[in-house]
């Protein structure tokens, strides 16, 4: 797994620091948000690290499907997949 220092993702998803996780596996892990915007705000991030979404190629699209097929599974467990959700991506 390749982290970078100071990264609070990177200290999250090797077990550094805190965070109330959802789910968590090889390649990702799920955690709920600390300053939540809504009843049911989850971050989904890579346990490698990844600086930006800008800095994506095609060797990380199994990585990026991955993390949207573990939203929606994470979805259907809350129960929000029938009413719609939302999925953002920050660059």
């Amino acid at each position: 797994m390749a982290t970078v220092a100071g990264c609070i993702f990177c200290d999250i998803g090797s077990g550094k620091s805190p965070a109330t996780i959802e789910y968590q596996d090889d390649r990702v892990v799920a955690f709920w948000d600390i300053e939540t915007k809504a009843p049911v705000h989850l971050l989904v991030v890579p346990k490698d690290h990844l600086n930006s979404l800008r800095d994506t190629t095609d060797k990380n699209a199994d990585l990026l499907g991955w993390m949207i097929l573990v939203s929606k599974r994470l979805a259907e467990k809350k129960n929000l997949d029938q009413d719609g959700y939302r999925l953002v991506l920050n660059t």
